[in-house]
């Protein structure tokens, strides 16, 4: 074999940097992840990864219409029930019937209005909003989505605190110690 060509260099003063460059995980150091309250379809999703976020800002708007006409039934019900307990409010006086029927009727009136305020509380799940100002982290559905009640849709950053974990190969475990200055880059960047 033909031996290697090797080039000659002087030696010379270069500055030395004693740095490690290793890969590290940015982590919110305070983290919320929101389900939805109710299930449904989604219709609107106005917020996307990074956005700021207030508290109360909508967030994620579901199918409404199901729960609309179910809400309206309710309501006809509630008003039927009504005047059924309030026909028979003037009957018991009058003798033409008795207390046990007016009650019967009063509690099916209360079962109703309390049916239609559930409902209206199920309509009011249907706008997700932000418990808190924050940092949307992640948005893991789009719109079209089904969500059912429990399912989590994204996570909020509670803080502009980051956590940097840096995993530090144990070659180096020697040269670290508390206080030593740390810079973060982005990679591919000179940020």
């Amino acid at each position: 074999p033909e031996p290697l060509a090797v080039k000659l260099a002087a030696v010379s003063m270069a500055p030395f940097s004693d740095a490690i460059d290793t890969v590290s995980t940015l982590e919110a150091y305070e983290l919320v992840q929101l389900a939805a309250q109710a299930s449904g379809r989604i219709q609107r999703l106005p917020i996307s990864q990074g956005d700021v976020v207030k508290a109360g800002q909508l967030l994620l708007v579901l199918d409404q219409e199901q729960i609309r006409a179910e809400l309206a039934d309710l309501k006809a019900q509630e008003q039927k029930a009504k005047l059924n307990w309030q026909r028979y409010e003037f009957l018991v006086p009058q003798g033409a019937a008795t207390a046990q029927q007016r009650d019967e009727f009063k509690a099916q009136y209360i079962s109703a209005r309390e049916a239609v305020i559930a409902r209206q509380a199920d309509l009011a799940y249907s706008n997700l909003r932000s418990p808190l100002p924050g940092v949307v982290a992640d948005v893991q559905v789009k719109i079209g989505d089904v969500l059912r009640e429990g399912d989590p849709f994204t996570k909020l950053i509670k803080n502009n605190t980051l956590l940097a974990r840096v995993e530090v190969p144990s070659t180096y475990a020697e040269r670290i110690r508390v206080g030593l200055p740390v810079q973060l880059s982005l990679p591919g960047t000179t940020k």
